[in-house]
């Protein structure tokens, strides 16, 4: 069995260099690595407002749960049969 690295994920590669580009953006530290089987990202939020704060949380959030997904898999996705099955569609 075959043990999964930062460095063989290019998924992860791509969220991480997001995730800096982000940071760099709002003038705080970043401190993003693997952490068991997802990319952990935790942002420095020191002088932020409460908003700026919930947003970069919900990034950080959304990145260690996609990070899980195995490499690939949301591109795979088909967004047609996602709507059909959203209960969010207005009915």
């Amino acid at each position: 069995m075959t043990h999964t690295t930062l460095e063989d994920r290019e998924d992860w590669k791509r969220y991480k260099d997001a995730m800096k580009v982000i940071a760099a953006k709002f003038g705080v530290p970043l401190r993003c690595n693997q952490k068991y089987k997802y990319l952990n990202v935790n942002f420095g939020i020191e002088g932020l407002a409460d908003d700026e704060i919930a947003a970069l949380q919900a990034l950080e959030e959304l990145v260690m749960l996609v990070s899980e997904f195995p490499e690939g898999v949301l591109q795979r996705l088909d967004p047609d049969s996602l709507k059909a099955e959203s209960p969010f569609d207005g009915h």
